[in-house]
């Protein structure tokens, strides 16, 4: 069935209306639209497995890294965890695969990463007209969330868009940065405003050193010009962060750090490898089963294989012939989301894996010369085998 520019639109429609539910799902917690957002993610996932095979060597390691590390030890940890460990793998699973279809045409991927990103972030500012800037507005933008929350979920959607954009068209999302620190300052949770402005300066500095010597210059002036800014009105940004960030509490974070401590402790040789339990910690006395950490989580849920899954995908998913900056900045923005995961339980597992996910297919299909890809889609492909509805072919 031949493909159609109408059909490209309704393609591309259909994966950015996904993506809008499921992180409004997600963010909002909304408990029905959720398990939605699950059961069609695994349906779709299971019409992409006649694909696995034309899929590239690189995402194919991805696949396997990932779910082994999801999967390998799930039989020992069913009798700890019982059901919550199949219901996990079903999200690992799901996830995955609606990642690998929405990615079989990455220029789908990168609109549909710039249109949630986008409009997460017009429905942020939006609201912020309504409150203003001052006393902390975002703490009620979601019921029973702490701004923590959306400024996290936030730099999900920006590190996948910075690092997609740049894969794709070798250009750095200046705009939606800005905004993003913008938004994250607002929302004062220190491990935000900390991970945005490294996604910045990391975009800086990358750009500075990788640009021809006329095009850097733009760059380097305002390296120069926020270096002598930061020094110059050291005291007055230090009152600022004091007066209106966490900073103002404490630089360092007690809590979380005695999460770490007293869930180490509890490990034991075995439970290093199949993980560890929440009983007599202050994970379970004190924050009802929440450890504030994702990669505590993923430990705790699926053993020791996901946090090596975890370790292996910034290296699997690094594009063929790459210079060493753009390695970099990709080693980078994922530090920064790993940044962010360790003091949010925002990922591994969640449904915002989907994001984290579909920008490791996108990296990997990405090749050194300016928007070529090693694999070619049909652009009006949703990723689904033949036959399709609305004249879509696979």
């Amino acid at each position: 069935m031949p493909s159609t520019p109408h059909a490209g639109r309704v393609a591309l429609a259909l994966h950015v209306a996904f993506s809008l539910i499921l992180f409004a799902a997600f963010a909002l917690r909304e408990t029905s639209a959720s398990y939605l957002v699950l059961g069609v993610a695994a349906v779709y996932a299971l019409a992409q497995l006649p694909r696995i095979r034309r899929a590239l060597p690189a995402e194919r390691r991805i696949l396997a890294i990932w779910i082994a590390g999801a999967a390998s030890l799930a039989a020992v940890s069913l009798p700890r965890a019982g059901l919550s460990v199949t219901f996990h793998l079903l999200i690992v699973l799901a996830t995955t695969g609606a990642a690998f279809g929405a990615t079989r045409n990455p220029r789908t991927w990168w609109r549909v990463s710039q249109m949630t990103l986008l409009a997460t972030q017009a429905w942020v500012l939006a609201y912020l007209t309504t409150t203003g800037l001052t006393g902390f507005p975002l703490e009620d933008l979601i019921a029973d969330s702490s701004s923590n929350g959306i400024t996290s979920y936030l730099l999900v959607l920006q590190v996948n868009y910075c690092l997609v954009h740049y894969a794709l068209r070798r250009r750095f999302a200046w705009l939606t940065l800005l905004a993003t620190v913008f938004i994250c300052v607002v929302g004062y949770g220190r491990g935000s405003i900390v991970a945005s402005i490294a996604l910045l300066a990391a975009s800086l500095v990358v750009s500075a050193v990788s640009h021809t010597a006329r095009s850097r210059a733009p760059v380097v002036i305002a390296l120069v010009l926020a270096a002598w800014g930061g020094v110059r009105y050291r005291d007055d940004l230090g009152v600022f962060l004091e007066a209106n960030t966490k900073f103002g509490v404490a630089t360092g974070d007690f809590h979380r750090a005695l999460i770490i401590d007293e869930y180490l402790r509890e490990l034991t040789p075995a439970t290093v490898i199949v993980g560890g339990t929440f009983d007599r910690t202050v994970i379970n006395r004190a924050y009802n089963g929440n450890p504030h950490n994702s990669f505590i989580r993923a430990h705790h849920i699926f053993g020791i294989g996901m946090l090596l899954a975890l370790l292996a995908l910034p290296f699997a998913a690094q594009p063929r012939g790459w210079t060493w900056a753009g390695r970099g900045y990709l080693l980078l923005g994922f530090g920064v989301l790993y940044f962010r995961a360790f003091t949010e339980p925002i990922l591994f597992p969640t449904l915002l894996d989907y994001y984290f996910l579909g920008m490791c297919f996108t990296l990997c299909a990405a090749r050194p010369d300016d928007g070529a890809l090693d694999r070619q889609a049909a652009p009006t492909s949703i990723g689904l085998p033949a036959p399709l509805p609305l004249g879509v072919t696979a």
